[in-house]
């Protein structure tokens, strides 16, 4: 589901962006003569705003959001030096670029802007964070998640999920409570369940073609792949298989049906309706277990070289 846009001239790409505060700011959705969605405050500081090209890209906790934002800022180191180093996190939000909520309405509806979303299938989004958070598997951990979300530091996977189905016994639809790692992926980015239809790059992150559909997103507002720097470590080709080769953890599972064994459906079930809405907004269909099991294989073994290899799974 991907509608790439033609690339601006690079000149465009400035008078809205970041050397043009002018025309920056006319993006109010008002000023452009044309009805906006209304964004809500969550999540906003997980847009990342590229002005020199007229990108906004919308990323998610358990949805590469290392890779993403390690991509971004190295592509903008061309324009800004410093972002080739220092910490990765929180480099180009709104926020850090000037742009106000209005502003992102505004851009929503502009045609000269690019948005771009990658989703995750719910089902496997839910398992990976519980994999890298709740069981010890993940050694980069500095904040923990699991804790924050189940209360404890370590807990069976049934646990977690019962926590989640209690939740909803509760009627409480709002899951502002619940730490980004398992929040409804509808909810990112002030509300992707109202502004979806705004974007124009929707895909599902899968290893065999992120390859591919990260360098169409970079082409669609004007950037070669090939000249951001480690490009092909954040989102290596689908034939590089060398991370099998590289030590790794084994202390986790190899597939997804460890945590969704066909005898107990009812783990399935409850995260199938609490994500619902996730469902529904992406299009993703019900539990698909051999294609599941093919992007969850081998989980720890992606967990421990994600750095350099494929971090998908284990993305913070």
């Amino acid at each position: 589901m991907s509608r790439i846009a033609c690339p601006l001239p690079l000149l465009a790409c400035f008078a809205v962006g970041s050397l043009g505060r002018g025309l920056h700011n006319q993006l109010s959705s008002q000023r452009l003569g044309v009805q906006g969605p209304k964004l809500s405050s969550e999540l906003l500081d997980r847009f990342i705003v590229v002005p020199e090209h007229n990108l906004l890209f919308c990323y998610m906790e358990k949805n590469a959001c290392t890779n993403f934002n390690d991509l971004f800022r190295f592509l903008r180191a061309r324009y800004d030096p410093d972002q080739a180093s220092g910490p990765r996190w929180f480099r180009n939000t709104p926020e850090v670029h000037g742009y106000t909520q209005e502003m992102l309405e505004g851009i929503l509806v502009n045609k000269t802007w690019h948005k771009s979303v990658f989703f995750r299938d719910p089902i496997e989004r839910f398992a990976a964070a519980y994999e890298s958070k709740c069981t010890g598997v993940d050694k980069t951990i500095v904040k923990d998640h699991c804790k924050i979300q189940f209360g404890k530091t370590e807990l069976p996977f049934p646990d977690a999920v019962k926590q989640v189905r209690d939740f909803d016994a509760e009627g409480v639809r709002d899951d502002g409570s619940f730490d980004p790692h398992w929040k409804r992926q509808v909810d990112f980015c002030g509300g992707l369940s109202n502004t979806l239809h705004h974007y124009d790059t929707i895909e599902e992150l899968d290893r065999k073609t992120a390859h591919q559909k990260v360098a169409q997103v970079l082409e669609a507002v004007g950037v070669d792949a090939r000249s951001v720097p480690h490009f092909e470590e954040l989102f290596p080709p689908s034939d590089d298989d060398t991370w099998r080769g590289e030590k790794h953890n084994t202390g986790t599972s190899d597939e997804l049906t460890h945590y969704f064994p066909p005898d107990k459906p009812w783990l399935k079930n409850v995260i199938q309706k609490h994500y619902s809405p996730d469902f529904d907004a992406f299009g993703v269909s019900s539990l698909d277990m051999p294609k599941h099991v093919s992007n969850l294989r081998s989980m720890g073994r992606r967990l421990a070289i994600w750095e350099s290899k494929w971090p998908l799974v284990g993305s913070v």
